[in-house]
């Protein structure tokens, strides 16, 4: 059992590894916000100073800057390539992957660590973008901060957990941890210290915590915390309450405009199964818990339960509501799934053939949404603006490149910065690319020909000029034919 067990895990991690960094580079940079969080570590870059971060010209203070500065270090070693732009996130997503396992292994089992972590897989949320059409565009393998954030609150939860069992670092681990993701996205990171107040007011099993114990704690939170903060307001001082602090409670109190939907929203997405499988094993999980009366004041249990209660209470408060705000929800629904099959197991030493027909169920519950996670992946197709730059950039190698469209955006700044075009009128410059459905100028096409048009953009040269011959795609010149045809 113990070589199965091994064999199991190590294809787990293995299966993780895939989902976190198989393909890592496609498809096309996201809008939004990956586009915009692109612009603005490469904007910043070309100003000089690459972890002072502008927008525009304008200092950047909309989230705080933990996982732009490590970003800006991949940018910085490895390129301007989507590898680099997307590397952090999806290291982030492998650290939080393996620990849902292992932590569910220690709290629960063997199988149940295995349960956690096919549940996470299984999620195309956490993998895809705009899963269902619906507008969700910040996951495990995109260049935002969120993930790192889940990161780090499922950390303190983690550290928490195993202070409340009897290790004491766990405490202000926790709160060093709950700083990290505080840098990292915001308050979310509070909500595991949140659950555990409330822990620690409901539970029977709460713990005694010393003044020195708590002393340490805040004195590690703020450490870690309160640096960067004051910094910031040191140097920006009404520019960055603004930004920052005053923005924060926007999105909170007042929501942004478009994205303050009905109170049901949440409801609407967890129970899309193109973007969350698991709403009814996730219910039937949690009434499993709630009915185990000896086990539910457990930590693992009722604190799992609380920090997810706390979760939901804020999202639903919250007057911005957005379909990525559910993801740090997933880590703590895997392990009460986690609960659901250790119970199983001990209802299958009891009654053998109920309770492995009940596992055996559970499996077929979450298997099936993962295999199709695993194959979407292997069949991710390169993006089409990835598809079109790529080949503008081999025709046009050491020529100057000028994108000749007034219309300005995030992705059209992004897309400027990450492939060195400049913005200018039509014809300024050997290459010309514009929007397809741009109105060039009177005149302009005369002395240019047309030689690529993919993704909605289009590359115009000089008529006598001899450029590279970039090879076409297949959807490229499928497209060539059909306009021809047509």
């Amino acid at each position: 059992m113990k070589a199965l067990d091994r064999g199991l895990t190590a294809g787990l991690v293995l299966a993780c590894a895939l989902f976190c960094f198989y393909k890592l580079t496609y498809p096309d940079v996201a809008m939004w916000d990956e586009a915009d969080n692109l612009g603005v570590l490469m904007e910043s870059a070309d100003a000089g100073h690459p972890f002072q971060l502008q927008r525009e010209g304008i200092p950047y203070f909309d989230k705080p800057h933990l996982w732009y500065a490590l970003t800006q270090s991949a940018i910085l070693a490895l390129g301007r390539n989507e590898l680099a732009f997307r590397v952090v996130t999806a290291c982030a997503a492998f650290s939080l992957l393996l620990l849902v396992i292992f932590t569910a292994r220690r709290l629960f089992g063997a199988l149940p660590g295995l349960a956690a972590g096919a549940f996470l897989l299984a999620i195309r949320q956490n993998f895809f973008f705009k899963p269902g059409h619906r507008f969700s565009t910040h996951h495990f393998r995109s260049a935002d901060a969120d993930t790192l954030m889940i990161l780090f609150l499922f950390a303190s939860f983690a550290l928490l957990v195993a202070r409340v069992r009897g290790w004491r670092p766990g405490l202000w681990l926790a709160a060093a941890a709950t700083g990290l993701g505080l840098l990292a996205k915001g308050p979310w990171a509070l909500m595991a210290f949140a659950g555990f107040a409330l822990f620690e007011l409901l539970s029977a099993q709460r713990v005694a915590l010393s003044r020195r114990e708590l002393g340490l704690a805040a004195l590690a939170f703020g450490v870690v915390a309160l640096p960067w903060h004051l910094a910031m307001l040191w140097l920006w001082r009404d520019a960055f309450v603004q930004q920052y602090l005053a923005y924060v409670f926007q999105r909170v109190a007042s929501g942004l405009p478009g994205h303050s939907p009905d109170p049901l929203y949440y409801l609407s997405i967890l129970g899309d199964r193109a973007v969350f499988f698991g709403l009814p094993l996730s219910c039937v999980a949690v009434a499993a818990v709630l009915v185990q009366r000896k086990k539910l004041p457990r930590v693992e249990r009722a604190g799992t339960l609380l920090t997810l209660a706390c979760l939901a209470a804020v999202l639903q408060a919250s007057k911005t509501k957005i379909a990525w705000y559910v993801l740090p929800l997933y880590p703590f629904l895997a392990l009460v799934v986690a609960a659901l099959v250790a119970d199983l197991q001990e209802l299958a030493r009891a009654r053998p053939r109920l309770g492995a027909a009940l596992l055996v169920l559970t499996g077929c519950a979450i298997l099936p949404y993962a295999a199709l996670n695993a194959y979407s992946l292997v069949r991710l197709p390169r993006g089409a603006a990835q598809r079109f730059y790529g080949q503008v950039e081999a025709r046009c190698a050491g020529e100057a490149i000028v994108y000749a469209d007034t219309r300005d955006s995030a992705p059209i700044h992004y897309l400027t910065l990450r492939y060195g075009m400049r913005s200018g009128p039509a014809g300024s410059a050997t290459c010309t690319v514009a929007r397809a459905d741009s109105v060039l100028p009177p005149g302009f096409s005369a002395g240019h020909r047309e030689v690529l048009r993919e993704g909605g953009y289009v590359l115009w040269l000089p008529q006598q000029a001899t450029m590279r011959p970039a090879r076409r795609s297949h959807s490229s010149r499928r497209g060539r034919s059909g306009r021809r045809s047509a």
